[in-house]
């Protein structure tokens, strides 16, 4: 699940019981609205590439030049 904390505006993705946001701790959290959680699933898509293309330019690893 995806939630959005009121007070920092920080988006985060947590399983089971939330009951504070993990970046200022404010209890003020709710689910995330669909514009929210597409901005969290871009920005997370983007880091997703940039550590898939960190790995492949790690000496050792077979995507390495």
């Amino acid at each position: 699940m995806i939630y959005h904390c009121n007070a920092c505006k920080f988006n985060f993705s947590r399983y089971g019981e939330v009951t504070a946001c993990p970046d200022c701790g404010s209890q003020n959290i709710r689910y995330a609205s669909a514009a929210e959680r597409t901005e969290f699933l871009m920005y997370q898509d983007m880091i997703d590439q940039e550590l898939a293309q960190q790995e492949r330019m790690r000496p050792g690893s077979s995507g390495a030049a």
